[in-house]
Order: structure tokens, then sequence, then C-alpha cells
């Protein structure tokens, strides 16, 4: 789910963009007759692709009608603004390719689209490629959904050196029944828990796109979106599944914070113990699963009657959102599964919260430390590579490498219920 405040709040400054270099970095293109002048300034390119990305998501998130927040669109032609963007940076590093041959700038996009030797042009495809990689980079964190960022603290890492994270954790100090001079005997209790080694590492996705459909009459914001939600896919991937291995380890959930069904009972019972070992009362815990988990959280005490009623009453929510949105003062937050790199088009798989299929319930404090540390790193943590092939519809073969690590860190007490 993209989070419309969110996409509101970015920065003015992130639409600020100057490079520091200054070669190259204005083009300007002639028609044939020398009256229509057009300037290709890279920084505008660049500026302009980052809006057109955030367009593009705000969108999306104005698709929900019923959400609180919409995103605050600024474009009266959308689709025209779209195009308009895609084709000026076409034609920019379309004229860098040419300019390292002595050709001209093409004057329009049909231009480009008729000269096959561009498309074999490497010198276009590094172009866009580094274009492509800083319109995306500091526009990724915002799309990054809820759920990522209850369970991940985001640190920023250089690419090859390891960095070390001091794990805090919420303990409070707990007093023992005490007689004179027996402190000596009392066990340490501790405010910091360890060091987390976080290294970043490359993790890449290949795809393809095709050169008249996506390049030549592509949208910016849709182009440029896809290589976000690949990125962000690959990402929460492994944050899911990490985050399942570690579940098995008694480390982070020893078996007294784990319930194996839900009941009103378990559900309450699981709370409380959240609220005595994390010191926070229930309104400021969160409880995190798939939407299957979550829709089978409803209240089922007194006769069938009384179920019924209560039922009756909050059904409307139920088959509006899929499950509720707050049970005995706890949020509920739903976490999506994310597909198996390779597997969409054919007998897909998927990742999710789950253990051997069965669905999981965890309950935490939304305002702890984080359950997992996460590093990405610095510089450019997403690279490009594109590679064109000789083939009939003209398809381009592209490597999206994302740069980062996670590692389970657990500083507060999860609670953990199976859901049948």
């Amino acid at each position: 789910m993209i989070n419309a405040a969110k996409l509101n709040s970015i920065s003015d400054d992130l639409f600020k963009y100057k490079s520091a270099n200054t070669q190259d970095k204005v083009i300007k293109v002639c028609s044939a007759d020398g009256k229509n002048v057009l300037n290709l300034d890279r920084d505008d390119i660049i500026v302009n692709g980052r809006y057109a990305t955030l367009e593009h998501f705000g969108k999306i998130a104005n698709m929900d009608k019923d959400a609180p927040i919409k995103f605050n669109s600024t474009l009266k032609h959308y689709g025209n603004y779209q195009k308009k963007v895609m084709q000026n940076t076409v034609l920019y590093c379309a004229a860098l390719a040419n300019k390292a041959v002595g050709l001209e700038p093409y004057t329009n996009i049909n231009d480009v689209a008729n000269d096959v030797n561009l498309y074999r042009n490497p010198i276009f495809w590094h172009a866009l490629a580094y274009i492509s990689q800083e319109v995306i980079t500091p526009l990724f964190p915002a799309v990054i959904p809820a759920a990522t960022e209850r369970l991940v603290n985001w640190n920023r890492a250089r690419l090859g050196e390891t960095k070390l994270v001091s794990i805090k954790s919420n303990d409070f100090f707990l007093f023992d029944d005490d007689s004179w001079g027996s402190v000596s005997s009392k066990p340490y209790q501790y405010l910091y828990k360890d060091m987390i080694a976080l290294t970043p590492k490359p993790y890449t996705a290949k795809t393809k796109i095709k050169w008249y459909q996506d390049i030549i009459d592509g949208e910016a914001g849709e182009y440029y979106a896809a290589f976000m939600r690949g990125a962000y896919n690959k990402m929460y991937a492994i944050m899911l599944a990490k985050f399942n291995k570690a579940m098995a380890n008694e480390k982070y959930i020893p078996a007294e914070n784990k319930w194996d069904s839900f009941t009103p009972q378990n559900w309450t019972d699981a709370i409380m113990a959240a609220e005595a070992l994390n010191g926070v009362p229930r309104n400021q815990l969160a409880a995190m699963g798939s939407l299957s988990a979550l829709s089978k959280i409803l209240p089922t005490v007194g006769t069938p009657a009384v179920a019924a009623g209560i039922q009756g009453q909050i059904g409307v929510e139920w088959v509006r959102n899929g499950f509720l949105a707050n049970v005995f003062g706890v949020d509920l937050i739903e976490t999506g599964l994310a597909v198996v790199p390779g597997t969409q088009n054919y007998k897909p798989k998927y990742i999710g919260l789950s253990d051997n299929g069965q669905d999981k319930i965890f309950i935490f404090a939304k305002n702890g430390y984080s359950l997992m540390e996460g590093a990405i790193a610095e510089g450019s943590p997403i690279t490009i590579t594109f590679t064109p092939e000789e083939t009939a519809d003209m398809t381009i073969d592209i490597s999206e490498t994302i740069i980062f690590d996670i590692q389970p860190a657990f500083s507060q007490k999860v609670m953990e219920i199976s859901v049948d």
C-alpha cells in the first residue's frame, strides 16, 4: 500500500537537483529550419523524472477511495507530462550517442525510433542507466510500505565495509525482594543487547523491456516505478525470509511467548504479555500478519447469538478491509506477499509471514526498537545495466542490482500467535 501522506511530505530539496558535472549538461536541439530550439538539460530531466515518478505513485495511492489522506497532485495533464518527460530523456541520451559519432542531435522521438544503430549504441544505454539511477535512488525510501518500516530500521553503510550497529533494548529495571547485604547476589540487568554486523551485498533481478513499447512510447513515471518496485520486492523478500528464519530461534521468540492457535483468551493473554514485557499500554501495540491471518481475528465470545450479534456490527468493516483495523485496542497491520523472482509468469511462488504454510501473527510495540536492522549502501545502492538483444521485437535485457543487508535484532519482546 502506497502511503499518500508520506509522498506529500517528501522534501522539495529532492527536486532541486544540480549536478557538479557541466560537460554535456545542456544539449541544444534545433529543428531543420533552425526556428525551433529545445534545450535538453540533464538536471531538469532528472528533476522531472522524479516528479513523474512521484505523480505515478500518487496516482496509485489515490485509487484507494477510503484513504483518509489523498496525494496532492500538481499535474493538470498527467498523460501528456509523463510522455513528454520520457521523450526528452530519450532525446538527451540519443544526442550523447550521436555526438560520439559526429551526428547532430535528433529533433523528435520518431527519428530516434527509426535508428536501429542507436538501439545498439552502448552510449545511449549507459546514459539512460545513470539517469535512471539518479531519478529513483533518493525516491526509493518514500515508497517503502509501512509494514517494512515497522520491521526494519535502515542505516547507511559504505560499499565494501561492515557497519556495526549497537542494538539497544527497551528493557526496564526490575526490582526483586531484597535484604540488607544481598546486593552482590543479584543478576545484572542491561539496557543494551549486542552489536550487529551489517555488510551490504548485491542482490540482482533480471527482466526485459521493449524498445518501442517501453522506451519510445513509454511513460516516465511507469518506467521508473517498475525499477523501484522491483528493488523493493527483492528487499522485501529477503526481509521476510530472514524474519521467518529468526522466528524458529528461541533466542528471539522463546516458547513462552508463543500461542498455537487464535482464541479470544489467547489473544488477550498475548496482549497482556506484550504490555508487561515491553512496558507499554496496549494502545501502543500492533499486530502484524498476512491478510489471510488477520481476517481470522474475529470475536467469538459468549453464546452463539451474542457472537453473531457482535460480528454483525463489525461485518461492514471486515468485508470492506478484509480484517478489522483494531482489536482490543491493538492496531492490525497487513504484510503482503513477496514474489520469488523469476516465478511471476509461470508457477508463481511467494514468501510471506508464515511457517510451512501456517499463518502467523506477531504482536509488538509500535514505538519500540525495530525488530530488524538493515543497511543500504551509500552512493548508488541501485545499479542498472541494459543489454539490447538482436530480436525482431527489439527486446532489452535489464539487470537491476540493489546493495543492502538485513539482520534480526529483536530489541523488544514479540508475541507469536499461530492462526488456523
